[in-house]
């Protein structure tokens, strides 16, 4: 009994010896958190939540400005119906035999009823009406260059980029409702006793988080949104002659 009374006492004392060795322990880590607070506040915490804030809200905002070269073919099959009227130019003297006349013989002779033969010339201007289907079957080589400017707020990524902000916005306004130093913190304890401080209150860093895009300004597009002038070019398209329908 006097034994166990022994390991008894000799425990309660370790653990009231091992219990100061802690207590100081945590002592002085609170310590050094109180000296190193605001360093910790305004050197690591503040700018790193407000970097993430301030860079979620400008990916956001950014936009996509590229030029995309496009070289392809595009086929084209359909019926064109051509129906107009023109002037032709014979190529070649053409030949027309057997061609019905009458003949009047001057005096009252009467009239002969015969065929002739009759020959057009070359570069003769016959107006001709045309009343056929064209059949358009064809490869239509394209080669441009599409100026792409899209804001990606209109895209499905503004949904993601927005909620991190809302992730992210509630503490950078507590960072920024908080004492920057030591000067700070007695108005701040004394309002907080009366009531008055607000963690959560909008603060300048939340409501412009991104001071805007750095560089060269972009051009601008015709609807006034930054871009590049399109510069379209198309390779020349083949020659296509109609075939009239059999």
């Amino acid at each position: 009994m006097q034994r166990m009374r022994e390991l008894w006492i000799g425990f309660k004392n370790f653990a009231i010896i091992l219990s100061f060795i802690v207590n100081i322990v945590l002592l002085v880590i609170v310590v050094a958190l109180l000296v190193l607070i605001f360093q910790i506040k305004n050197d690591v915490a503040e700018p790193l939540i407000d970097g993430l804030h301030s860079n979620f809200v400008g990916l956001n905002e950014a936009r996509i400005v590229a030029d995309i070269e496009v070289d392809d073919e595009i086929p084209i099959s359909f019926t064109l119906p051509l129906e107009q009227n023109t002037n032709v130019v014979l190529s070649s003297d053409v030949v027309l035999n057997n061609v019905p006349a009458v003949f009047t013989i001057d005096g009252g002779g009467g009239t002969i009823t015969g065929s002739v033969a009759i020959t057009l010339p070359r570069d003769t201007i016959l107006p001709v009406t045309l009343d056929l289907d064209v059949p358009v079957d064809q490869q239509i080589p394209i080669n441009l260059t599409v100026p792409v400017n899209i804001a990606l707020e209109n895209t499905q990524l503004s949904e993601p980029f927005t909620n991190l902000r809302d992730l992210v916005d509630p503490y950078v306004r507590m960072l920024d409702n908080l004492p920057d130093d030591w000067d700070e913190t007695t108005d701040f304890a004394f309002n907080t006793v009366r009531g008055r401080t607000d963690l959560l209150e909008e603060t300048e860093g939340s409501r412009n988080p991104w001071p805007g895009f750095e560089g060269t300004p972009l051009p601008t597009l015709s609807d006034g949104s930054p871009g590049i002038q399109p510069t379209p070019t198309f390779t020349p398209f083949p020659t296509i002659t109609p075939t009239p329908a059999q």
